[in-house]
């Protein structure tokens, strides 16, 4: 009966040490999936700040290039105008 009583003790120790290392390794996948959650949020972030850096850069980039080449047309066009004034004299 003695022997009984131990391979049940045994077997009942078992199964407890498997049900709790089932439940901490869910707990520690949880976990994980938590941390991956806030490191994607966070990839996200800096995901976002670059490419709104990138489109800001390139809005910048074509005002200016725009700005530029507006006074080199106008400054022709004050050339071609004086010069028209000039002759027509």
């Amino acid at each position: 009966m003695n022997n009984r009583e131990d391979g049940a003790e045994t077997i009942v120790k078992r199964l407890r040490l498997r049900f709790l290392r089932k439940a901490f390794d869910f707990y520690v996948s949880g976990v994980k999936h938590v941390k991956k959650i806030e490191k994607d949020e966070e990839r996200v972030k800096q995901l976002k700040k670059a490419l709104d850096e990138r489109l800001m850069r390139k809005v910048y980039n074509s005002w200016h290039l725009f700005k530029r080449n507006h006074t080199k047309a106008k400054g022709y066009w004050h050339r071609i105008f004086l010069k028209l004034d000039l002759t027509m004299k």
